[in-house]
């Protein structure tokens, strides 16, 4: 299976909205592939930026190449406000895998984004500050019987997702 590693930095956000009046504003993003849960990392909580956090935080993924030159494949992003009892979505980016790989995949590539408040708004809420970088193609073989037998199993009982458990995370269309 030919795959390639996506490394992101999300570096940070700029002018994102007051979300309340008292108390300081603690911020941290997601980062997701097509929203899959299995794809998801999180940032630590900014506890000083206020509405302008920075975390400098890498997140890399395993992606085959399918998913790389498939066109419908989306990397997202979702920033929240963290609460006591239930953290607030501040808003959300969502980018074309095919396209960040088209535009330049030569070295590391900065790009910012605007977050906008909800899935089909106009309303922008600030900026997202990225860079990423893709890695040469390289081949992994299919796991055998036995691997995929017991990522079944972890995932069945023990709750944990398939591919976090054993060997690699590789996203797959």
């Amino acid at each position: 299976m030919e795959c390639r590693r996506l490394q992101i930095t999300i570096i940070s956000a700029n002018n994102l909205p007051k979300v309340h009046d008292s108390g300081s504003t603690k911020i941290y993003a997601k980062a997701s592939i097509a929203g899959k849960h299995e794809t998801k990392r999180r940032t630590p909580v900014d506890n000083v930026g206020e509405n302008n956090p920075q975390w400098n935080y890498n997140v890399p993924f395993t992606l085959t190449e399918a998913v790389v030159q498939h066109d419908s494949v989306d990397l997202h992003f979702k920033l929240y406000f963290e609460q006591k009892f239930k953290d607030n979505c501040i808003g959300e980016v969502k980018l074309s895998l095919k396209k960040l790989f088209d535009e330049d995949h030569s070295g590391e590539s900065r790009i910012s984004c605007s977050v906008l408040q909800g899935d089909d708004s106009l309303v922008q809420n600030g900026t997202l500050n990225l860079s990423y970088s893709f890695g040469e193609i390289y081949v992994i073989k299919k796991p055998s019987i036995f691997v995929r037998a017991l990522q079944f199993l972890l995932a069945t009982f023990v709750g944990c997702p398939p591919n976090a458990c054993v060997d690699v995370d590789v996203i797959k269309p």
